[in-house]
């Protein structure tokens, strides 16, 4: 049997967002005060993972909020953080992901009760895929928060922005 090793999961850091069009690091609070000043645009949250380049005792995790302004585009910011491979599935690593948007999710509505907030999850409504048997869990998770729920192939956030986020950092 595997020994399981010591977790040291969840985000680490709430105040290391990164926005493309800005220099520097921003705090969860600056993230949240442009949410409030764009009440009229939707929230996308989503996280993706992937081992590290040559180093695969860690994996990078790339989270995003996606503020969309429908019909007008969007903008974003980005956090990343190598953290130990402790995963001893794929369906550990995708409920990581999970928990990462929830709490992220957790952070905006402390402030934002009322805004509306979308989970993008990495997992897929086709039964093709191995991540489809984590669908219904995850989105019964995110729907208990009060958020509301996309995967695979609707869940941009995370299978594009945040993907591209974690590739580029590993």
């Amino acid at each position: 049997m595997k020994q399981r090793k010591q977790s040291t999961r969840g985000i680490l850091n709430f105040d290391s967002w990164i926005s493309p069009s800005k220099n520097g690091y921003f705090p969860m609070s600056h993230v949240i005060d442009v949410i409030k000043k764009n009440h009229d645009c939707e929230i996308h949250v989503g996280t993706d993972s992937h081992l590290k380049r040559g180093d695969t005792s860690k994996q990078v995790f790339a989270s995003v909020i996606c503020i969309q302004k429908v019909g007008s585009g969007a903008f974003y910011y980005y956090m990343h953080e190598d953290v130990p491979n402790n995963f001893n599935s794929l369906s550990e690593r995708i409920l990581e992901e999970a928990s990462r948007s929830i709490s992220i999710v957790e952070k905006i509505r402390d402030t934002l009760e009322n805004r509306k907030v979308f989970v993008h999850s990495d997992t897929n409504t086709n039964s093709l895929y191995p991540t489809k048997k984590l669908t219904d869990v995850i989105h019964k998770w995110v729907k208990s928060m009060g958020a509301d729920f996309l995967a695979k192939p609707d869940a941009w956030a995370s299978t594009c922005v945040a993907d591209m986020h974690s590739k580029e950092n590993r």
